[in-house]
């Protein structure tokens, strides 16, 4: 990644999907703080009893404001925490807003239970020491979880282009009568398509966009339908399958599947689209390319 796509805005609307369990992160990066400040005790001079005690308290309440943000606030606010449209700038906002709620949860706790002297002074130092040790762990945490990205797609990447390879390798029979598909465009024009034509299939509100294969080139139609009804009317066509919440796409027509840090994409033969492999359907594309 070069320095200067941070400031382009498009860096920051790009998918950031999310690999490890909340809570498996809530206990890594808890422990990491919690062993920065033993070894720093920024409490002043005490014993280790003492220290480890104060220690044990501060990661207990990092711990509760991690799980605030972690359980509690995405059920409150679903659509914003909706991991199917996390991006990068919605991780680094979130980060800086629960950083921020970490360190004034842990001072405020010291001025009630141990009395801690309170000015401007104090405040701004406390905080600022806060905010300058959190970051490393949350940093570890991402560069963990980054390289966790990348090595399971291009996992994924290499078995399905292993599968493809061989199928492609592999002469099969198809019968000599197509199967013939019929929908409704928004003209209330019948649009009918072969499956073994399809590249893939796109959702968009109360219509689809059904992309075939014609003369070695890709076209388009719009239909009125949902996304479930031609999953229904595609239920036979085992190469057929789902990749994402918003796309189907026909196995039998994918050259080759891409993988970085951030996503997987699946390209065709016949057409120079790209369309995302999302996480939560990798296991049923692993099963067919598999079978």
């Amino acid at each position: 990644m070069q320095i200067t796509q941070i400031f382009s805005s498009k860096f920051y609307s790009t998918p950031y999907p999310a690999t490890m369990k909340p809570w498996k992160v809530m206990i890594i990066t808890t422990a990491i703080v919690m062993a920065i400040l033993f070894l720093a005790h920024p409490w002043g001079e005490v014993t280790w009893r003492e220290n480890l005690y104060v220690t044990f308290l501060t990661g207990v309440l990092t711990a509760l404001v991690e799980s605030i943000f972690y359980f509690l606030l995405p059920r409150i606010f679903p659509k914003w925490y909706d991991r199917e449209h996390w991006t990068i700038g919605k991780d680094i906002l979130n980060t800086i807003v629960m950083l921020f709620a970490i360190a004034t949860t842990i001072f405020s706790f010291f001025v009630v239970f141990f009395r801690m002297p309170t000015s401007w002074e104090v405040i701004g130092s406390y905080l600022l020491y806060f905010l300058l040790v959190i970051p490393f762990p949350t940093f570890f945490a991402y560069l963990w979880q980054q390289n966790l990205i990348l090595q399971r797609n291009l996992k994924l990447a290499n078995d399905m282009n292993e599968r493809i390879l061989q199928t492609s390798s592999t002469p099969e029979c198809r019968e000599e009568v197509e199967k013939t598909i019929s929908l409704q465009d928004g003209k209330n024009n019948n649009f009918e398509f072969s499956p073994s034509h399809l590249l893939y299939i796109v959702s968009d509100g109360n219509y689809v966009n059904i992309v075939v294969e014609k003369e070695g080139k890709s076209e388009s139609r719009m239909v009125r339908s949902t996304m479930k009804n031609v999953e229904e009317l595609l239920f036979e066509e085992k190469s057929i399958v789902r990749c994402h919440r918003s796309y189907l796409v026909n196995l039998d027509k994918v050259q080759m599947v891409t993988g970085n840090a951030l996503e997987c994409q699946i390209h065709f033969k016949d057409s120079s689209d790209t369309i995302p492999v999302s996480r939560n359907y990798r296991p049923q594309i692993l099963n067919q390319v598999k079978g």
